[in-house]
């Protein structure tokens, strides 16, 4: 499968990269004024299914952030938010599966499956680098998203395609619903919007 490149503005990367960030790492003040720049100016332009997606999660995240704003005790929020990061991403609550796609393709939910070699070596083909500070499994739905935007910014569309068939579209979806329904605080709710939209306007 290839992705048109016309699809592949530098609006919708911005868009990508700010997912990307998002699953990363827990959000800092320097991101959470990128998100608040964001949501002032959210992306326009995408494919009906893909907007409707957009829309949503750029209103979650502007309705989080005035929560933040009208916040009696500011630190305690965002520890709030760190905690939400760490039960939706890092599986460190009972209740949480990390989003891994070996976990959610295997009814065992076992980590480093199949699906984690296959990422692992496309992101050693590609030159993929996860960062130094990320302990979690190649598979990750946040390395993965990082690199559909890695091969997306070289230019390697028709890998690029690949990849998103074989791996996101396969799990990706599932496990941003499961975002949705766990998140207490609704900025990880707009994130998780975002990526579908994201993986809409790529089909």
């Amino acid at each position: 499968m290839t992705i048109e490149p016309g699809r592949v503005t530098a609006q919708f990367l911005d868009v990508l990269e700010l997912v990307e960030r998002a699953f990363e790492i827990e959000a800092d003040d320097a991101f959470i004024e990128r998100v608040r720049a964001y949501a002032a100016s959210p992306v326009a332009g995408l494919a009906p299914e893909a907007q409707k997606f957009a829309e949503r999660g750029a209103h979650q995240l502007s309705s989080a952030l005035a929560a933040y704003d009208k916040a009696d005790d500011k630190p305690l929020w965002r520890d709030y938010l760190d905690a939400s990061y760490a039960e939706l991403f890092l599986g460190v609550t009972p209740k949480a599966t990390a989003p891994v796609e070996s976990c959610y393709k295997h009814d065992e939910r076992v980590l480093y499956a199949n699906e984690f070699f296959q990422v692992k070596s496309l992101m050693e083909e590609t030159s993929f680098a996860i960062p130094a500070n990320f302990h979690e499994p190649a598979d990750h739905i946040a390395m993965e998203f990082s690199l559909l935007g890695h091969l997306l910014r070289a230019g390697d569309f028709k890998r690029a395609g690949d990849f998103k068939a074989a791996h996101l579209d396969a799990w990706a979806h599932r496990a941003c619903a499961d975002i949705i329904d766990r998140d207490d605080v609704g900025f990880y709710t707009g994130f998780a919007n975002l990526a579908k939209a994201v993986l809409y306007e790529l089909d």
